[in-house]
């Protein structure tokens, strides 16, 4: 059964068990016209670089990368559909591999923050790492360093 991944902050998300839901992280589920962007990630986890690239090829500047990922099943369960649609990323390899959570309500987030909570794996890819991926990326020729933001370019631009 394939996951689905989000881009979190791990820190919103470790509390304890017994406690209801905070509503911190909720800000790591914001709705943009009332779809949930999250990426395919295969079972044996063989595209995560490639969705952390697609992340962090879009960002302002070099930092750590935090991701959450659970059953793609879990979401069907809540009733939610899930359809492909194209990523917002430069990185090319990554673009078919962006989804949406689509047709969501206010109560869809709460449900999918504790199917997050209940089922998630969390992982950290620190800066050193995102630069390592990114750079790896930059000189097999399938990221364009001038398709990044100039602060990003200027950090990788030291490591070539």
């Amino acid at each position: 059964m394939p996951f689905l991944l989000r881009k979190v902050k791990q820190e919103r998300w470790h509390f304890e068990p017994a406690t209801p839901l905070p509503a911190e992280p909720l800000t790591d589920l914001n709705a943009i016209a009332n779809e949930l962007s999250v990426w395919a990630l295969e079972d044996n986890l063989g595209n995560l670089d490639e969705i952390v690239v697609g992340i962090a090829a879009n960002s302002e500047s070099l930092s750590k990368v935090d991701v959450a990922w659970i059953q793609e099943e879990l979401i069907a369960r809540l009733g939610l559909s899930v359809v492909s649609s194209v990523g917002i990323t430069v990185f090319t390899p990554a673009l078919q591999l962006h989804r949406d959570i689509i047709e969501l309500k206010a109560e869809n987030l709460l449900h999918i923050a504790s199917a997050i909570r209940g089922n998630a794996t969390y992982k950290l890819f620190t800066r050193p790492t995102v630069r390592s991926l990114l750079l790896r990326e930059v000189k097999s020729g399938r990221l364009a360093i001038t398709d990044l933001k100039p602060r990003v370019q200027d950090e990788l631009r030291k490591y070539l």
